[in-house]
């Protein structure tokens, strides 16, 4: 046998085994089963209160809020309009934890985020929310 004879057989031969390698490893043989995957419980999500205690939550929340602003809807958003009196006693934190604790009530109530609007009695917007941007607050 020549030197490029051997070379022949050798390349053959490291092919063939490369290919029956992968096909082995890309077909099974029928005859054998995979091992059993052995199944971890996931741990157990922290239980949500009922739909109806949250909903019961959520217009208790906005029935509070009644009692500070007057509401309305206007084009699928939400409006809001404080009363005297209501603004000059909040901090801008404040405003925005009421205007926050709005609309996740409004949005259990609903099923869905809206927009909504907050103005003083005077008719100028001091917040807003938004389901894409959260709320804001332009209120001094």
């Amino acid at each position: 046998m020549t030197r490029t004879e051997l070379k022949y057989w050798i390349v053959a031969g490291a092919v063939l085994v490369a290919g029956a390698a992968w096909y082995g490893s890309t077909h099974p043989a029928p005859d054998v089963v995979p091992a059993p995957q052995v199944q971890r419980a996931a741990p157990a999500p922290a239980p949500m209160p009922a739909p109806d205690a949250r909903h019961q939550a959520a217009a208790r929340v906005l029935a509070n809020a009644r009692q500070l602003a007057a509401f309305e809807e206007d084009n699928g958003a939400l409006v809001v309009r404080f009363k005297p009196g209501v603004l000059p006693d909040m901090t801008r934190a404040q405003l925005h934890q009421l205007v926050s604790a709005i609309a996740d009530a409004d949005a259990v109530l609903q099923g869905t985020a809206r927009g909504i609007y907050c103005y003083g009695p005077d008719g100028r917007q001091v917040a807003k929310a938004s389901p894409f941007t959260g709320v804001s607050v332009s209120y001094e």
